[in-house]
């Protein structure tokens, strides 16, 4: 595949660099969380009592909210990348109670009390698996969070530095200060390292809303799909197997599930009331909705419908959480799978589920469709999920996953635009479309097939040639912000008013346009960039066609070019 849009900038050669990178300042944790090198320590008398010994062998029925602060967006990232929560002071695998802890901060923090006590108690004893985890930064608005899936567990870093982690589940969506109400803000901004929150049935609303469908991305009204040729039905093949909750829990245990499938949405994302009452529902013999997988040539499944459920009975049958307000097996309230009697157990994993198989070799066509009408337990598959099924070459994906996770980007978008359902992979894609393959070459062909066959061409092309991508593609981000400040990419806000959300239409046509600019040519719009706004706003205000190719039909050929042109245009009036 020729790199076709090499040539447009005769400034840069090759693209080899981007015009301007978004810079990440080190973290430098405080001093009194650095991970240190642990002496032998004698026995030290205890001037004061110690607290009550903890041993948190018995957590409370409730998942908790914890706070683990990091004071840099750099720790927050580190902490995310490598799926812990970590603190320092000293090794905490050491001390079996509360008495333990204060022998060993009167040891090494002389002036320290009851307060650092406190917080090393919680992270070692109190915080309990399937409890959540904040984790803010002061430098940014949105706060990174997940469950927890580990035990306090020493860890020896570079240099013999020893410090205690605990393994989290974090979730790919983000909670943002701004929508917390003022108690819950004011408590994310305390100087203390480990601490619980109040605020759990706020949490639990934020969370909800965080992962629903609201994707970050204004509703668009796409028509491409009705003009799709209908397929053979005699195409279609599934097969239906039964097996039971120990035969699929195997399964999963000797990876031959995918519980992360690229395409579906984020396992774990329901709360603890609908985890517990999927379980209560097995105790209670009542049939759940079945589920359907994809198969692969060595009859390994990737889950189309049925993520959610899969994930929460094997989660409960491994005794990574209890159940919680159950409706009718009160009794079990609190207990893991293991606190079970055994004739409980024995229900659970002789329940017969249900498994609806899209077999090896259904076309394309035809699986794109099963994909769009599955809706049996939860939430019908997104056409980015299902392209994601469809197409599984691993450079593609990552491309598309490296790009939505640059500065530039989450910038660019004011990190309005929601991960977890592939909303921010999409706008990547559609930006590939009509970047790599020219849209003046369009040829009238549905927006679905084009995005498809753009995750196949990537797959093709050079390591050089994703770099000139990745390069142009920042490029174009950073100019998007320095002209549009945090209204980029959408239709209002612009000239006073409420701020609409990121237009997928007009991200595709204003970062094409961008990534086609030389630096020079970016610098000329940056400049005249009061003008570029109130041009742009007044297309909008006034151009019915282009205000109706970002707007309705989105997905035709006429309303595709009609609103690249547009764009097209009035970047050439100013360059």
């Amino acid at each position: 595949m020729s790199c076709q849009w090499q040539e447009t900038d005769s400034s840069c050669g090759s693209c080899a660099t981007v015009a301007r990178s978004h810079r990440v300042d080190p973290y430098t944790p405080p001093s009194d969380q650095l991970a240190i090198r642990v002496p032998e320590v004698q026995s030290l008398p205890v001037s004061s009592p110690p607290e009550p010994a903890t041993s948190g062998s018995e957590p409370s029925a409730s998942p908790r909210v914890w706070v683990v602060r990091a004071d840099g967006h750099r720790k927050v990232e580190l902490f995310v990348g490598g799926g812990y929560v970590e603190i320092g002071w000293f090794d905490l695998s050491t001390v079996t109670d509360s008495a333990g802890i204060w022998q060993q901060v009167r040891a090494h923090y002389p002036n320290e009390g009851s307060g650092l006590v406190g917080q090393l108690r919680a992270f070692r004893f109190e915080m309990a698996e399937d409890d959540y985890v904040i984790s803010p930064s002061r430098d940014r608005g949105s706060l990174r969070y997940g469950h927890v899936v580990g035990k306090c567990e020493r860890y020896v870093g570079d240099e013999g530095l020893v410090s205690n982690r605990r393994a989290i589940e974090w979730r790919e969506s983000v909670l943002r200060r701004s929508d917390l109400s003022r108690p819950f803000r004011s408590t994310l901004n305390s100087d203390r390292i480990v601490y619980s929150v109040k605020h759990v049935a706020e949490f639990f609303d934020q969370l909800e809303a965080a992962e629903s469908d609201d994707d970050g991305l204004e509703k668009e009204q796409d028509d491409s799909a009705a003009t799709e040729a209908p397929f053979d039905p005699a195409k279609i093949r599934i097969r239906t197997v039964t097996l039971v909750v120990a035969q699929l829990v195997s399964r999963v245990d000797h990876n031959e599930i995918d519980l992360n499938p690229d395409f579906q949405r984020r396992p774990g994302i329901w709360g603890p009331k609908r985890k517990s009452r999927l379980i209560e529902s097995l105790l209670l013999r009542i049939p759940i909705p079945v589920f359907y997988v994809a198969e692969s040539a060595d009859d390994y499944w990737a889950i189309v419908d049925g993520l959610q459920r899969i994930h929460t009975i094997h989660r409960f049958v491994t005794n990574k959480y209890r159940l919680t307000t159950l409706e009718y097996r009160t009794e079990f309230d609190g207990y893991y799978h293991r606190d079970l009697p055994r004739a409980m157990q024995r229900r659970i994993s002789e329940t017969q589920l249900h498994i609806n198989i899209i077999e090896l070799g259904t076309p394309e066509e035809v699986m794109f469709n099963i994909f769009h009408r599955i809706n049996t337990g939860g939430k019908p598959l997104n056409g980015q999920e299902i392209r994601h099924a469809l197409h599984r070459g691993p450079t593609c994906r990552k491309l598309l996953k490296t790009l939505a996770a640059t500065d530039e980007f989450l910038t660019a978008t004011d990190y309005s635009v929601k991960p977890d359902r592939m909303a921010d992979q999409e706008c990547i894609l559609r930006f590939l479309a009509f970047f790599v393959d020219p849209w003046e070459k369009y040829d009238g062909e549905s927006l679905d097939r084009r995005l498809g066959q753009t995750m196949k061409d990537i797959n093709t092309m050079s390591t050089e040639e994703h770099e000139i991508v990745k390069d142009r593609f920042r490029r174009s981000m950073v100019a998007a912000r320095d002209i549009f400040g945090e209204h980029a990419f959408r239709k209002t806000g612009l000239t006073g008013g409420p701020r609409s959300p990121v237009s997928r239409p007009l991200f595709e046509a204003w970062s094409v346009a961008l990534a086609r600019c030389s630096a020079s040519e970016v610098a000329t719009l940056v400049q005249n960039r009061s003008e570029v706004r109130e041009r742009f706003a007044r297309l909008v205000r006034e151009d019915t066609e282009f205000e109706k190719a970002i707007s309705t039909a989105t997905g035709t050929p006429r309303n595709i070019r009609k609103r690249f042109q547009t764009i097209h245009d009035l970047v050439k009036e100013f360059i």
